[in-house]
């Protein structure tokens, strides 16, 4: 819920203001991702791939946004038992 504020490029949002280090640059990044997203399927194809489970390239919206792989298996095999939902 509080990255909305920066998806919709609105920071002046009351939640938003909660989140410090929010830069006019990080903010245009967020959105533009989220625009490119929407538009063709992909946030960045060029940097950020499709995902494709558990090894893809994650993003990471900081200071300096990077995108690289984190090996989330062990992450991942702490929710698989998670039911959020019954069949």
């Amino acid at each position: 819920n509080a990255e909305i504020p920066y998806i919709f490029h609105n920071a002046e949002y009351l939640e938003a203001s909660f989140i410090p280090g929010i830069t006019p640059e990080l903010q245009d990044i967020v959105s533009g991702a989220w625009v490119n997203f929407a538009k063709n399927g992909q946030p960045d194809p060029a940097d950020w791939p499709e995902y494709q489970g558990h090894d893809s390239k994650i993003r990471i919206f900081n200071r300096q946004t990077t995108t690289k792989n984190i090996d989330c298996q062990e992450l991942m095999d702490a929710w698989k038992d998670m039911r959020f939902y019954e069949d």
